[in-house]
């Protein structure tokens, strides 16, 4: 009987110390699955960190890619823009250019006092500065003395307001006038008779060879004309061109500016008679004439010829 307790008591200890054992492997098992928890947790952290700066990183390249795409566009639509510009500029000057050509053939055929009002006109309308620079061109383009000593005065009463524009206003001062245009007799009447023929002046401007422009009454005579001209230029008469006037004298003259060209117009006068009777077979003489009196303001290193309404045809070749 005595023997059986103590079985018993050795049983229940046993038992006790595998209880104890699987308590202490629990905990073991629980000890390592929260430091394999917590390693997980470590790297999900580093990988969510890793991948925020990578989504990060790709936003800031596609940033970087698309302002540089805008910037890109930006810059080939303002070369876009620059050619267009540049386009425009030269079909502006290119029909600036015909509208300049056609004004300047509309006003060389237009007549001698269509010419004056139109520089009266631009004398009158425009601001001061455009006003001279339009008068330079006419002064260059015009062949008429009509015309010339129109421009002249016009350039005068532009220098005049400028000075009276500028200068200082004092009490007392009497306003600049205009200097008066002097009254002078007009030249005598060239004599009658034949006259010898004057040796060939020296150009009005020395080293500088008279520049002479043609004029012709007649489409038909411009060839002649041409050819005469053509004879006479290696004679220090260099020819401007020819111009078409409906209206002119009735005899063929040369008309100079300057009294000191007086020999020079009537050696070339001689020169146009020989060249044209050569030419033509007829005789049509040329008269000087002087137009200073009337224009006293033209240039000294140009005169002008006009050939009568009817002339003689050129020879046939």
């Amino acid at each position: 009987m005595s023997d059986q307790p103590s079985r018993h008591d050795a049983g229940s200890a046993t038992d006790q110390e595998v209880e104890a054992l699987e308590r202490e492997k629990l905990r073991a098992e629980v000890t390592k699955l929260k430091v394999d928890n917590s390693l997980a947790n470590r790297l999900f952290t580093t990988i969510l960190s890793l991948s925020a700066v990578v989504i990060a990183g790709s936003q800031i390249w596609m940033a970087s890619q698309q302002k540089q795409a805008d910037d890109d566009r930006a810059a080939h639509e303002a070369t876009l823009k620059q050619i267009e510009l540049h386009i425009r500029q030269v079909e502006s000057g290119l029909k600036l250019s015909q509208f300049a050509i056609d004004q300047r053939m509309l006003f060389l055929t237009a007549s001698a006092d269509e010419q004056v009002r139109a520089v009266r006109l631009v004398q009158a309308l425009l601001p001061p500065d455009e006003a001279g620079r339009m008068l330079d061109a006419i002064g260059n383009a015009a062949t008429q003395a009509e015309v010339l000593s129109e421009v002249a005065h016009s350039k005068q009463q532009l220098a005049v307001s400028d000075a009276v524009a500028t200068r200082p206003v004092a009490t007392g001062i009497a306003p600049v006038r205009p200097p008066p245009v002097p009254v002078v007799a007009p030249p005598p009447p060239p004599p009658s008779g034949p006259q010898p023929v004057p040796a060939l002046a020296p150009p009005a401007t020395p080293g500088l060879p008279l520049t002479i422009y043609y004029h012709v009454q007649r489409a038909d005579d411009r060839e002649l004309a041409s050819a005469v001209a053509g004879a006479v230029a290696p004679r220090q008469f260099r020819s401007a061109g020819i111009q078409v006037i409906p209206q002119g004298p009735s005899s063929a003259q040369v008309r100079y500016y300057k009294p000191a060209q007086k020999a020079a117009a009537q050696a070339l006068a001689d020169l146009l008679s020989q060249q044209l009777e050569t030419l033509t077979g007829k005789a049509v003489p040329f008269r000087p004439v002087d137009i200073s009196a009337t224009f006293p303001n033209l240039p000294s290193d140009r005169m002008e010829v006009w050939f009568a309404p009817s002339m003689p045809a050129l020879k046939p070749s």
